[in-house]
């Protein structure tokens, strides 16, 4: 499996950006054009995904036998952690109702008839297709569309031997322009989530195979200058009438940052050990990181009642004083990375390979980890 040290590091770099966009108090942390509009990093984890599906996969789907074992190993990648969090929220909502019945309440939410329906939803990871609003951890939407996105392009493999690049052109245009008209851009999770997750990961995917025959890049300046353009595109160009452009920027981005040169600098920078830690466990910083910010603001609502704002995207932030929320926010970023470390070992690292006996331990994830 290949591996891309600098691509795992621009994944833990934009798992903390979404992280950083959920925890809503005031703090110039939160409060600026970056981190309002880290929505689109979801977008970049997206079009990564395909970048490293198509470049581990492309030539190795060759029977359908090949599509079940790569869903299986999807399967196994994603699902045990997205099980173990979707647990601790249908533990609070049990703790929850049956506070709620014992204060006279006959009607706790366990109780209402969406309940079940929504929750079986989660367990078949079709959440995102079939429930019209964000449920029970509500950043798994995502895991929800890229599970099925896979599906499909493990078929698209398989059925398309050669003349990849025009089935490739042909999806991509047709999901932009279903989410362009019907959905709401990049801001599409439940609902039309899928399509927009099927337009950044075949991106990704055409992007790796326009470039697989490219020369390493043997300077820093190309990807560097394109990493801040990628910036520079969050904070400017989301909400506006060129938004979808921005998957195709991370794209070019991507496939730059993927082809530095060993002894470039911006590599060697990129291949901190830290920074590509943070890549390690990216998947379980995105999926926990909500767990943080209920307990959070569980703590919060017994300490006192915070005012609560309306930021310009009509999202709710808790109007605490700057250094009050900036202090908040490290240590819900800490605690976050020490959760986030345990469910990786424990959960992740544990059940990568299925129920078979655990394998020796990587230093890093194969690159095609969410």
């Amino acid at each position: 499996m290949n591996k891309n040290l600098p691509l795992e590091s621009l994944r833990g770099i934009a798992a903390l950006a979404v992280v950083l966009f959920h925890f809503r108090f005031t703090t110039p942390l939160v409060d600026n054009p970056l981190i309002r509009n880290a929505y689109v990093m979801v977008d970049f984890f997206f079009a990564l995904s395909g970048f490293v599906i198509a470049l581990n996969y492309q030539n190795r789907i060759e029977h359908f036998s090949d599509v079940v074992g790569f869903q299986l190993r999807r399967f196994w990648r994603l699902y045990p952690l997205h099980l173990a969090t979707l647990l601790f929220f249908v533990l609070r909502d049990v703790r929850f109702s049956i506070s709620e019945l014992t204060h006279g309440n006959p009607s706790p939410p366990m109780l209402h008839g969406e309940y079940i329906p929504k929750l079986l939803h989660n367990l078949m990871l079709t959440q995102a297709l079939f429930v019209d609003h964000l449920s029970f951890n509500w950043p798994s939407w995502s895991i929800s569309t890229e599970f099925y996105t896979y599906v499909l392009f493990a078929l698209t493999l398989l059925a398309f031997k050669r003349r990849r690049v025009p089935v490739y052109l042909l999806i991509i245009c047709g999901a932009c322009l279903i989410n362009w008209y019907w959905g709401h851009g990049l801001r599409s999770s439940s609902g039309l989530g899928i399509v927009r997750c099927i337009y950044s990961f075949y991106l990704g995917a055409l992007t790796w195979h326009l470039s697989q025959h490219s020369p390493r890049t043997r300077k820093s300046l190309i990807p560097a200058c394109l990493l801040l353009l990628s910036l520079i595109a969050v904070m400017t160009l989301t909400e506006s009438p060129v938004e979808m452009f921005i998957p195709l920027i991370f794209c070019i981005t991507i496939a730059n940052v993927a082809a530095l040169h060993e002894t470039s600098r911006l590599r060697q920078l990129l291949s901190h050990r830290v920074l590509v830690y943070l890549g390690t466990i990216s998947y379980s910083l995105y999926l926990t990181h909500a767990i943080v910010i209920v307990i959070f603001l569980a703590l919060i609502s017994r300490l006192g009642n915070i005012p609560m704002i309306k930021d310009q995207a009509g999202y709710i932030i808790y109007n605490t004083s700057p250094i009050n929320g900036t202090l908040i926010i490290l240590l819900g970023l800490g605690l976050t990375i020490g959760l986030s470390h345990l469910t990786y070992r424990l959960i992740e690292d544990r059940f990568r390979h299925g129920l078979r006996k655990k394998q020796p331990r990587q230093t890093t994830p194969p690159s095609d980890s969410v």
